[in-house]
């Protein structure tokens, strides 16, 4: 769906909404929900996620209240020892139109006071709750920690006990009656701090990361600071409406966007301007796709600073990014992907971040924003290769006097110790930075790593990949079934496949080593079968296309299904153990294939546990697997295609 199909609409100054009419923008989103995202928007000057009053549609009305900026705005040129205007009667409770908010003053921040020193944690989630917990646990031990607030969207479940009743007295719940990503920037609970950080449930950085990260922001409060920095395509850069799209940083050292989901430290006012001003169209398009609300506010937040690009946190504290395994996530899907590149482009045509193509409005000219363009920012200053920082207007910290944080022991400490390691990031002592890094990543994954969240870890792998390893050719429960037949033709190989994902387990004329069976969680139920053919499927055990069930032509001997979620093992067929081999028309098609209960001899299902390193390698030995070519060499450093154990994730 293309975001240029939306109506855009804004609030007029009673309440309601003018619609801003074009040829060219047709309202797509059903009406039950557009009024739906009305009367909240409405609904929100009491502090509520209910609808009090419905706000009507003006669509005959001309005038509009977004007249264009003649002149930018001090707000634009502020600086860490500028003052706000504490003066500006524009509260966000009025403040209804993007061009109102391009003039709103922040509140500024007290020093010596908690907006110096701590901040608010605003975590979204959804139905991931042992991630959730887990990165409670450790943000929760943060000493710039003041609260915790959970965006609760699901109305059809309460929140874990563990999490409503936190030991650390910071956790707050804050339930919402609308499902979108929009609310985790919808503050119904007010918030102890002006320092916002925002991230999802699923990442993890140290402490000393977000502290750092946070003297950043409170030197540029006005800005937005976040740690994954993205970028926008501008393709044809002759070709002045030329589409843009969603792209990573690369060789190019530019960016322009950063990711509030991957976590950011923001100004507890933007949240509140984003729900009161933020276009209508982009609001119903986040809402209805699940998709862009960090790219949203990314393109706010500079919208409302003269197109100036987000600022970063320093290069180590991006690289201590851990985020913790979950099979159920919305950034890998296809679609999801594919639907941002609208979103870059659309949403900085909607904010008034690059000239507009087809979605200007183009009967009123008063009514279009003036345009701020996109800038990008340096991702590395290559002439400030000393310093630790990275992004646009770039800081070492020997330009930061520790004293400005005397109020905060903490920071004060952090900023001195930043100093010094800063002298050592060019010299013969770097390595000292590397091992401080990998310490404080150690600290922070510990929690998720006993948990078997952290992928490729040895708990991980005994949790989601090797909790139902299975020795095809010596388990009582299979070793009938692959073994191999006494009646074979001339020149024929015994061979083993998995047939769902592709595998080659075993082919008796290249080798005595077998591939443990080690189906993933998460991955539906596995089929491994045996054959006895001329030709082999492929030349090498691993990865074999010609294994697929649908690429399979061979007669099968013998099938066993193991599913992974309970650890239940099956055997379909073993048409081998009669004496005779089947003929060539009676192939097997795995879970089509009709067979009688008869012919199966085993149903077998052992209950699901978690198995010991120790315990599988004592198993392995007991069943002869003690050379080299037959032991699977996982470790904690192990990655896919590092073993043959690996291939099994592919």
């Amino acid at each position: 769906m293309n975001l240029k199909m939306l109506r855009v609409y804004h609030k007029s100054s009673d309440g309601g909404f003018i619609n801003d009419t074009s040829s060219e923008l047709k309202h797509t989103k059903n009406e039950n929900s557009t009024k739906k995202n009305q009367q909240r928007r409405v609904a929100k000057e009491s502090g509520l996620n209910e609808v009090t009053r419905v706000g009507k549609l003006k669509g005959s009305d001309k005038a509009s209240t977004m007249s264009s900026a003649s002149t930018r705005s001090t707000f634009y040129e502020h600086t860490s020892t500028a003052s706000f205007n504490t003066d500006n009667p524009l509260l966000p409770n009025n403040v209804t139109t993007l061009t109102q908010a391009r003039e709103y003053r922040l509140a500024p921040l007290p020093p010596n006071s908690i907006h110096n020193s701590q901040y608010t944690i605003r975590m979204n989630t959804w139905h991931r709750n042992e991630q959730l917990i887990v990165s409670i646990n450790h943000h929760a031990k943060c000493q710039g920690v003041e609260k915790i607030q959970i965006v609760w969207c699901d109305m059809e479940h309460d929140p874990p006990y563990e999490v409503a009743n936190h030991t650390s007295g910071k956790v707050v719940i804050e339930r919402h009656t609308i499902n979108s990503l929009n609310e985790r920037y919808n503050i119904l609970i007010p918030t102890p701090t002006l320092g916002i950080l925002s991230l999802d449930d699923d990442v993890l950085r140290p402490c000393e990361a977000l502290d750092a990260t946070f003297v950043r922001w409170t030197r540029h409060p006005d800005r937005i600071v976040g740690f994954n920095a993205r970028s926008h395509d501008v393709g044809d850069s002759t070709i002045v409406h030329d589409s843009w799209t969603y792209n990573n940083v690369g060789k190019s050292n530019k960016y322009s966007i950063t990711l509030p989901s991957k976590s950011c430290f923001i100004h507890r006012d933007y949240l509140k301007l984003y729900i009161a001003t933020l276009p209508l169209s982009i609001y119903e398009y986040i809402n209805e796709h699940f998709n862009c609300e960090d790219i949203a506010m990314s393109y706010f937040v500079s919208t409302l600073t003269g197109g100036r690009p987000p600022l970063l946190a320093d290069k180590w504290a991006i690289d201590s990014y851990l985020q913790t395994y979950s099979q159920n996530g919305l950034s890998w899907k296809t679609q999801h992907m594919n639907s941002r590149d609208s979103c870059v482009n659309d949403f900085a045509e909607l904010l008034g971040l690059k000239e507009r193509g087809s979605a200007k409005q183009q009967q009123d000219e008063s009514q279009s924003l003036e345009v701020y363009p996109l800038q990008f920012g340096m991702y590395k200053d290559r002439e400030k290769s000393s310093c630790l920082g990275t992004g646009d207007e770039l800081e070492c910290w020997s330009d930061i006097d520790p004293n400005t944080f005397s109020h905060a022991p903490r920071l004060h400490q952090l900023v001195k110790e930043l100093q010094w390691r800063e002298s050592l990031s060019d010299g013969l002592h770097a390595d000292n930075n590397t091992q401080w890094l990998t310490r404080m990543r150690e600290e922070t994954e510990s929690g998720a790593k006993k948990a078997g969240l952290v992928k490729y870890s040895i708990e991980w792998k005994m949790r989601w990949w090797m909790n139902c390893i299975t020795d095809l050719k010596n388990d009582k429960r299979t070793k009938q079934c692959f073994a191999k037949p006494a009646e074979r033709k001339e020149n024929s190989t015994f061979f083993v496949c998995d047939i769902k994902a592709g595998i080659l387990m075993h082919a008796d004329t290249l080798s005595d080593y077998w591939m443990f069976a080690t189906p993933p969680k998460g991955m539906g139920t596995r089929q491994y079968a045996s054959y006895l053919e001329d030709k082999l499927p492929c030349d090498n055990v691993g990865p074999c296309p010609g294994c697929i069930l649908d690429a399979t032509a061979s007669v099968n001997l013998c099938t066993v299904t193991l599913n992974p979620e309970n650890c239940s093992l099956e055997v379909l067929h073993n048409d081998h153990l009669n004496g005779s081999l089947p003929s060539s028309n009676q192939i097997h098609p795995g879970y089509n294939n009709s067979v009688d209960k008869e012919a199966k001899l085993q149903n077998v299902s052992n209950t699901p546990q978690q198995k010991d390193p120790n315990a599988i390698n004592s198993e392995m030995s007991n069943s002869g697997h003690s050379g080299d070519h037959n032991v699977c060499p996982w470790t904690d450093n192990d990655r896919i295609m590092n073993s043959p154990c690996d291939l099994q994730l592919l």
